[in-house]
């Protein structure tokens, strides 16, 4: 089953991803015959994923089992284990490892790399369950594992309710099926709240769902009933579909109309529930705010994405469509409405080992947004906004249109390079470049910051050291420390319509010289022309990351935890003294140290991650519909096998 590293993220227009119009493997608006759960969920679901097995994602698959069993050798989980029970006392120590014993025992009791490895569904809405909210999770997993499989989740579920009392379980059929539900005990129940976690199961497919009107309508789906409609047969959702290639491995839903349009009715019935009291007018003026808030988030239709798998290589499919009439509103515009990049790799060396093109936020937009609101929306919002502009000038000495929107742009480009000089410190360089509106101000504003820092540092020995930087363009300035100079001395300055600031003056003139087209560009790198996504035309955003030393990067950092770790007790061996918060601490050294000992076992199992060569992303926009494609790719499994061998070749003399 697929299980990719590109699922859901904070929010949607940094969510989902986009890709040409095009439909394969079946007719537009339709899922593939591999994707069989979306059968037996609702229609009115908000967020829908699907995922399927595919022949394809065998190798990589195999790989991450092949991090798993090493994790799973390493005896991190048995040395864990140890180090909690070091912690307690002989008698609590007995009973937490009958309690282990039988969690272990629960665990073993499901086969759960069977449970779902043909076919995973999710699916959210808002309802009356706990909280406002209901899940389903459909797995199908091996044939004839199911039944096993239900039975364990179903012991799990017992001896949750066995332990807390607030809970029971009830054995029921819905609509035929048989159903295990944990439910809060009757003592517990409360009218504004239910609870209620059923397993379900129908042949080799299992459900696992939160909700009792979603339990009796998936029990329906799996038996046979016709109502409700189901998101495969969804007209909305097969539109959405279609806009995107057909999935191979995954499909996703996010239909954020659907959810701010419920949202409001969830919110007045469980204010009946929880505050049935007469309204007063402060709590009139939090509903009015939080409906305005609603309005003012609600401009996506929705976002649908899907993923496919070619060799070994994971595309990564999608769009954002903005709701009609509303590409304009302001969130929409602080959001989606950023400048383009007209020339992607107008400063990115052919050299660089990745990069990102970004358009981030409307800063001015976006506050704007957030002070109107407050100030006209929430009770004693103009006050608590004038408090805070106040507090900004006098604290701060900021006022932020005029020190930071009126020449902040805000579009990004960041670059990473092989580093010059290679230390200890330092093995790549890097810049980061900010569009400004007005360079002239910018520049102006620039001088008065670092004017402000060398202040700070005034009189101290030793001070800031500020000068200037061998940078083919005026007015860049290097800035150090002598106690950090070792580690970092930024190189900033304004040249042309952006702020730049470089790890070094060699990496940003680097930069500058294949902008005037004094050096080629990184579409001249071989890599990035075989691994990247190279736009052929305007983008708002585009990407291209080294991940092939994904594995080892990890373990360098937790080597790093594991020496700072046996470091403490010789920094505080001559500090501690004697008496009883001497002996605690000396205690918490100690377990500190075993931590960082367990954390340190890592670093074999992370240069396990050997399989990762690069990522890559581009995005556009046209004013309605964000599309985007990203694509992860693996090394060549020949070629990672024909290493791993060498590496376990007995080395000669």
């Amino acid at each position: 089953m697929y299980t990719g590293n590109r699922l859901y993220s904070a929010w949607v227009w940094a969510v989902v991803l986009g890709a040409p119009l095009a439909v394969r493997g079946g007719e537009a608006g339709e899922l593939p015959p591999q994707f069989t759960l979306g059968r037996y969920v609702p229609d009115d679901c908000w967020m829908f994923m699907q995922f399927a097995a595919n022949t394809e994602t065998v190798w990589i698959e195999e790989q991450r089992g092949r991090v798993w069993k090493a994790l799973e050798e390493s005896g991190i989980a048995r040395d864990i284990v140890g180090l909690v029970f070091s912690l307690l006392s002989e008698a609590d120590r007995a009973e937490a490892q009958v309690t282990l014993d039988k969690v272990t025992e629960l665990i073993r009791g499901v086969s759960w790399n069977e449970l779902a490895c043909q076919e995973f569904a999710f699916a959210e809405r808002l309802g009356a369950g706990f909280g406002g909210y209901e899940y389903m999770a459909l797995l199908r997993g091996k044939p004839g594992t199911a039944e096993r499989n239900a039975a364990g989740l179903a012991a799990i579920m017992e001896e949750i309710a066995t332990r807390a009392k607030v809970f029971r379980v009830v054995k029921d059929k819905l609509h035929g099926c048989d159903r295990c539900c944990l439910q809060l005990a009757p003592r517990e129940q409360r009218t504004e709240i239910e609870l209620a976690l059923s397993v379900l199961r129908k042949d080799d497919t299992i459900a696992i769902v939160f909700g009792e009107r979603a339990a009796e309508q998936v029990a329906g789906l799996l038996y046979g009933k016709t109502e409700p409609r189901t998101m495969a047969a969804s007209p909305r959702f097969r539109k959405a579909i279609s806009e995107v290639k057909a999935p191979e491995d995954a499909v996703m839903l996010f239909d954020m109309k659907m959810l701010l349009g419920q949202f409001p009715k969830v919110v007045e019935a469980a204010e009946r529930g929880l505050a049935p009291d007469t309204p007063s007018p402060r709590r009139e003026a939090k509903r009015g705010a939080f409906e305005s808030a609603v309005e003012l988030a609600d401009f996506v239709d929705y976002a649908v994405h899907s993923v496919e798998t070619v060799g070994h290589r994971q595309f990564t499919h999608g769009v954002v469509r903005l709701q009609a009439g509303k590409e304009k509103t302001p969130v929409a515009r602080a959001l989606f409405a950023r400048q383009p990049f007209s020339r992607f790799d107008q400063y990115i060396p052919a050299e660089a080992t990745g990069f990102s093109l970004e358009g981030f936020v409307d800063l001015e937009g976006a506050y704007k947004i957030v002070t109107d609101f407050v100030r006209e929306k929430v009770p004693d919002g103009a006050a608590a906004i004038d408090r805070w502009n106040e507090w900004l000038k006098t604290n701060v000495g900021l006022d932020p249109e005029r020190d930071l929107f009126s020449w902040w742009g805000g579009e990004m480009i960041s670059v990473s390079l092989p580093a010059t000089v290679i230390t200890p410190a330092r093995r790549e360089d890097s810049v980061l470049m900010i569009r400004v509106k007005d360079s002239a101000l910018a520049t102006a504003k620039l001088s008065a910051a670092i004017t402000f820092v060398e202040g700070i540092f005034k009189g101290q020995q030793p001070g800031l050291v500020v000068q200037p930087a061998a940078v083919k363009a005026e007015g860049f300035r290097e800035i150090t420390h002598p106690l950090a100079a070792m580690w970092v001395r930024p190189v900033i300055g304004v040249a042309g319509e952006w702020l730049i600031v470089g790890t070094s003056a060699d990496a940003i003139n680097k930069c500058l010289a294949v902008a005037a087209k004094e050096a080629p560009s990184i579409r001249e790198n071989d890599r990035f022309r075989k691994e990247g996504l190279v736009p052929d035309g305007p983008v708002v955003s585009a990407s291209f990351t080294d991940t092939s030393r994904f594995g080892e990067e990890l373990a360098e950092g937790v080597a790093m935890i594991g020496m700072i770790g046996g470091m403490i007790p010789m920094f505080a061996a001559g500090n501690l003294g004697e008496g009883e918060e001497a002996a605690q601490a000396k205690k918490v050294i100690g377990v500190i140290q075993k931590a960082t000992t367990i954390i340190s076992k890592l670093g074999p199992v992370l240069q396990k991650i050997d399989y990762y060569s690069s990522e890559a992303s581009m995005a556009t926009f046209d004013g309605t519909v964000l599309r985007d494609t990203s694509v992860v790719t693996y090394k060549d499994p020949a070629a990672v096998e024909k290493i791993r061998t060498a590496k376990s070749e007995p080395q000669g003399r």
